[in-house]
């Protein structure tokens, strides 16, 4: 099965910040390394997800979305120049679509990819969600460091009168090696920023 390439070779450098639990980003820190996010829910697949330039929507992850107790958040450096980004044009995202038609053309393609990522990273493909699996797939196929999203924050309601919603852009790191640097957020700083 042909596979177009998605994957642009532009500069990409922006800081961002990933939300944990406090032991997790003990552990990030002193190992110099991240631990991959492997869920079948996983919006833009296996990787380490940061928000673009907006701290805020790291602390909401931990407080609302996971509810963590402890936490803290990491702000990091990322740079790459080898990227999927589906933030500024529909040219990736129409290829995107064009390879997950070919996938779900043909069946036996579809049921044997889903079974190689189940058995792969041991979690369930839903049929009507398997953007995860195409992402992994192109990058199985053609290797690139990170990808980015816009997503409509969850629990913003438009105003009325208005047809503008609160949005964020998510990444997902592929390659570790692109987190040029990180540290941890000192946590006066965050209640300084967000509150």
């Amino acid at each position: 099965m042909e596979i177009s390439s998605v994957v642009e070779y532009k500069e990409y450098s922006e800081i961002a910040y990933h939300g944990n639990k406090k032991k997790n980003i003990d552990k990030f820190l002193r190992e110099d390394e991240f631990d991959l996010s492997i869920a079948g829910d996983n919006w833009l697949g296996v990787g380490v997800y940061f928000f673009e330039e907006d701290i805020k929507q790291a602390i909401d992850w931990c407080e609302k979305a996971r509810k963590y107790k402890h936490w803290s958040i990491i702000q990091a450096l990322i740079a790459s120049d080898k990227i999927i980004d589906f933030t500024n044009s529909t040219k990736n995202y129409n290829k995107f679509i064009e390879v997950v038609k070919k996938v779900q053309e043909k069946d036996k393609v579809l049921e044997k990819l889903k079974k190689w990522y189940e058995d792969k990273y041991d979690v369930i493909v839903k049929d009507d969600f398997i953007n995860p699996l195409i992402l992994d797939l192109m990058h199985f196929h053609e290797p690139y460091d990170l990808v980015r999203h816009t997503f409509r924050v969850k629990g913003r309601n438009k105003v009325y009168g208005t047809n503008l919603r609160a949005m964020q852009v998510q990444i997902c790191v592929k390659e570790q090696s692109c987190i040029i640097e990180f540290e941890e957020v000192n946590r006066d700083e965050i209640w300084k920023l967000c509150r």
